[in-house]
């Protein structure tokens, strides 16, 4: 009996380390595969896309600026209402934007290609062949015992370039990008 329990209990610890250990960096793999063949299919069954939409409305929301100390006079008041409605406003339109852009395979395929944000807005062909490269310079790390962050530097690769992270989080028995944090962003 006491035999039955310690297989059980290291099986289940060997799972437990393979789950958290290794399932991230499996599912990485298959993500440079698939995007290495622009096969957007397969990279969709690991992409999270309604949490990464979520997540960029919701920081380019939070980017609106706090209105400043209320006042007696009611011009700046009134000033300062329509500057945080403004504000408001151009940050839900942003935020949409980006979040359609992004939250998408075709999206993250090139932000993948480590190609910034920008040309997103009009396209950038050919690309998604520098998929290879990009993972070649991108670091990994685990954030949280959930949250295991890729960071894809962008494809001019400069010294000073902040770099695109893609945050994997267990989504059932796999891990899936569940966060796109974009440089430059709120």
């Amino acid at each position: 009996m006491r035999k039955l329990l310690i297989t059980v209990v290291a099986v289940v610890l060997a799972a437990a380390g393979y789950y958290y250990v290794a399932a991230p960096r499996v599912a990485l793999a298959a993500i440079e595969r698939a995007a290495a063949a622009d096969d957007v299919t397969a990279l969709a069954y690991h992409l999270d896309l309604e949490s990464v939409r979520t997540q960029l409305r919701a920081d380019f929301d939070g980017a609106v600026p706090a209105a400043a100390a209320p006042t007696d006079d009611p011009l700046e008041r009134l000033g300062a209402a329509f500057g945080t409605a403004v504000g408001a406003a151009f940050g839900a339109l942003v935020g949409t934007t980006v979040a359609e852009l992004v939250a998408s395979p075709e999206g993250i395929l090139q932000l993948l290609g480590g190609v910034p944000l920008r040309p997103l807005f009009g396209g950038a062909p050919g690309m998604r062949n520098t998929v290879a490269a990009t993972f070649d310079r991108a670091t990994t790390r685990y954030e949280a015992l959930d949250a295991f962050v890729l960071s894809v530097p962008s494809a001019t690769g400069g010294a000073g370039d902040a770099a695109t992270e893609f945050v994997l989080r267990p989504r059932g028995v796999v891990w899936k990008v569940a966060e796109v944090r974009l440089p430059g962003a709120p």
